[in-house]
């Protein structure tokens, strides 16, 4: 759906496209609760809200039953993982926006919000398919229902989705937080005011819809420009918060909300450790906002947030209230607190720091210690490789969990059990790759293929002698199994489409397929090409906005002198791996060495690539050099000084290739030894 329509429909399904100033409720509060399964399947939810005329009294406006019974049926049928299910719940207009419901890694509840602004005679509603969300995960799917001729009579259907990275013509720019825990009920409460733009339509045209994302458990019990008396006119399904924006291009809007953190997989308040990290801030498509934030941490707590530290002081309780500021717009904002133990050490006018909850004091002075050499060792590499560091601190922070893996902050991350020293490098390219470039996760995940790929710079650099100098050793190649299961594992869907880490296939496809083909990358222009495509992205990105593949693709274009996109879209936009064989191998004499010849077919889509080979001479000695491959069916010829006793494809496992089943299922079929 096009910003500037807001929620404007198809004409075909709504009598009006234009906003009715005299129908906003100037003072409405709507709290809509989440649908909830009945015996009937017809629910009735109730709006509570404050009349335009001003009453206190709130006024009951019942949710239609008809459209009850098609958000609740339509529910059952997202839950089922199948979305050609919901080609009857759709209406005319809206085809093929129900593929999110094939992933299997959300379960969902739905909710009916209606629009504020509108009221009788044309109420609007919109459909909400909502659950908690990790960081970096799908976010809620949101959908007007529209009014359509069913059989002859009026029925309602879901519309075009209103998807996360619609903006409705709004955008946050900035954040000023209040927030402190308790730890008993498990409870985060939220001050947030948060400074939006207009993007979009033209305030002189009246007011228009917003929609604010949080994660679901959090609850909002106050919206309002500051300094006034009464709320802003909205209404909140799951993490889906409607509301009326002043009729003006810039604006503050003070929320207060909160809620009760004890996720599974995510977000959690414990006896001594909160780690807050998931869309726990009023969010507008994700993108990247700067951010001030006073966290008050129990007795005896240690805060870590964003960007620097401004001020610390204890308070009269005894609890910790510390301020921080970040000036580099984030799509991502992390708070940790808990009773941690502190190392600390100056590199170069940067604070390292590594907190950690290890309850022996032994064992957590290794962990620190190990960190802080690898973080430093790391972030010299990263400061050499890619530009300066843009913070005076860096912050390892160790929590017990549940947390899958580790995740970034960009001045700091946190690192789940089993993951210190060694996630270090990955998490700290962040800064620069998702941090100083920004990722939104609502289209890709570029951003963690470069982390992926920056890791794999820094450990072939310190296997080389450290700090980038000499040539990186020679990488073992994966056994044949496991280079058939990642052709299987990254045929769900392409590189560019991969966005939602909490779904197991987008995640392999978006971090370790990309970052091999940021590998093919570097073997087709070299090396030293390639980091100077990575700086060029780097230094030329617009300071706040997110960026997406193609910005690099321009980059690496730009460097190598020669348009890339050949290359970008047969790695990019389409699924599996080149599917390859080595064929018609034959070595004989010519001159004073050897000739060996072989053909190198490829099945299914043909892609062009360079592929590393290595030849193992009788003498012990390992020749190495590259063959081109254009065509399906492409053969090479290469020099030798000495007699062959193996040749090896792609030696060092650097291309993201795949064998051919003609080796059934036995030795490598990349692996040809001469008779």
């Amino acid at each position: 759906m096009d910003d500037a329509a807001v929620l404007d429909l198809d004409e075909k399904y709504a009598k009006s496209t234009m906003l009715n100033k005299d129908i906003v409720d100037r003072k409405s509060v709507a709290v809509i609760r989440s649908v909830r399964a009945c015996a009937a399947a017809v629910l009735l939810l109730s709006y509570a809200s404050i009349c335009a005329s001003g009453s206190t009294t709130p006024a009951v406006r019942e949710i239609p039953s008809q459209i009850a019974a098609t958000v609740q049926s339509a529910l059952r049928a997202v839950n089922q993982h199948r979305p050609e299910l919901m080609a009857s719940f759709a209406a005319p207009a809206n085809t093929g926006s129900f593929g999110w419901t094939a992933s299997r890694a959300h379960d969902w509840k739905g909710g009916i919000l209606p629009v504020p602004g509108y009221a009788r005679p044309s109420p609007r509603y919109l459909a909400v398919f909502h659950t908690f969300h990790t960081c970096e995960s799908d976010g809620d799917h949101v959908y007007p229902l529209v009014q359509v001729e069913i059989g002859g009579a009026s029925g309602w259907k879901l519309g075009p989705e209103i998807r996360e990275s619609d903006t409705l013509g709004l955008r946050v720019r900035d954040h000023s937080i209040d927030a402190g825990i308790v730890v008993s009920t498990r409870t985060l409460n939220i001050k947030d005011t948060v400074e939006v733009e207009r993007t979009a339509a033209s305030a002189s045209t009246g007011p228009a819809v917003g929609l604010l994302r949080l994660n679901e458990p959090f609850r909002v019990r106050s919206l309002r420009i500051p300094g006034a008396q009464d709320d802003v006119p909205y209404s909140q399904v799951g993490g889906i918060i409607a509301f009326v924006p002043p009729a003006i291009d810039k604006f503050k809007l003070t929320l207060q909300y909160d809620g009760v953190l004890d996720q599974r997989n995510g977000d959690y308040i414990h006896d001594d450790e909160a780690v807050i990290a998931s869309y726990w801030y009023p969010h507008i498509a994700r993108l990247p906002a700067t951010l001030s934030i006073r966290a008050t941490a129990p007795p005896g707590w240690t805060t870590v947030a964003q960007g620097e530290q401004l001020s610390s002081k204890l308070t009269a309780n005894g609890s910790q209230e510390t301020s921080w500021r970040n000036e580099i717009p984030v799509s991502f904002f992390t708070l940790d607190m808990g009773k941690y133990k502190v190392m600390s050490r100056q590199w170069k006018g940067k604070l390292l720091s590594a907190y950690t909850l290890e309850s022996s004091e032994s064992s957590g002075t290794r962990v620190a210690k190990d960190s802080l050499d690898l973080l430093q060792d790391s972030l010299a590499y990263y400061e050499k490789t890619f530009g300066p560091f843009p913070y005076s601190r860096y912050s390892v922070v160790e929590t017990r969990g549940p947390f899958n893996g580790a995740l970034e902050a960009y001045s700091f991350a946190t690192f789940g059990p089993r993951t210190l020293p060694g996630f270090i490098p990955h998490e700290l390219s962040h800064t620069w790759w998702g941090g100083l470039v920004p990722c939104t996760y609502t289209h890709s995940m570029w951003n963690e293929a470069f982390a992926n790929y920056a890791d794999d710079l820094y450990s072939r650099a310190a296997k080389a002698g450290g700090q980038g100098s000499g040539e990186p050793d020679v990488v073992v190649a994966p056994r044949p199994e496991v280079r058939r299961n990642s052709s299987r594992q990254y045929t769900a869907l392409p590189v560019a489409l991969a966005f939602d880490t909490e779904d197991e296939s987008q995640n392999s496809v978006g971090y370790d397929k990309g970052a091999q083909v940021l590998r093919a990358l570097e073997e087709q222009i070299g090396a030293e090409a390639m980091q100077a495509a990575i700086r060029w992205f780097l230094t030329h990105h617009q300071r706040g906005e997110p960026a997406e593949w193609p910005e690099f693709e321009a980059a690496a274009s730009h460097v190598a002198g020669e348009d890339l996109h050949w290359f970008f879209h047969q790695w990019l936009d389409q699924p599996g791996l080149p599917v390859v064989s080595v064929s018609n191998l034959t070595a004989r004499r010519q001159g004073g060495g050897v000739i060996v010849t072989g053909r190198i077919k490829q099945f299914g889509a043909t892609y062009r690539m360079r592929i590393p080979v290595a030849v193992e001479l009788r003498s012990g000695a390992v020749v190495h050099q590259v063959v081109e491959v254009k065509d399906a069916d492409a053969p090479f010829s290469l020099s030798i000084p000495g007699v062959p006793d193996r040749f090896v494809l792609d030696p060092e496992a650097v291309m993201p290739i795949a064998p051919a089943n003609n080796a059934n299922g036995q030795g490598d079929p990349f692996t040809i030894v001469f008779q």
